[in-house]
């Protein structure tokens, strides 16, 4: 007889054999650790400079640009944005 056949045949050991199945799952869920606030790392970097007079285009070529190009270097960034305004 198959696996199958002896399942069907023998349903109240079948039973028997799933709700053990189910509450040791339930128990053994219960014990795992639980971290109540789990670490991770979040990274992120905010530069900020002045430059007082000049135009969001001129703080543009100036300084963010090789700010930006100086970072991009960087293996580990995935991605840059920046923003330019007066002054």
């Amino acid at each position: 007889m198959n696996l199958t056949g002896v399942a069907i045949n023998k349903n109240r050991i079948t039973l028997t054999i799933v709700a053990l199945a189910v509450i040791a799952g339930i128990v053994a869920y219960g014990t795992l650790p639980k971290a109540q606030d789990p670490g991770f790392t979040v990274r992120t970097a905010v530069i900020t400079t002045r430059f007082p007079g000049a135009s969001p285009e001129r703080v543009e070529l100036l300084v963010t640009d090789k700010i930006e190009k100086k970072i991009q270097e960087m293996p580990e960034i995935d991605s840059i944005t920046s923003e330019s305004r007066t002054g």
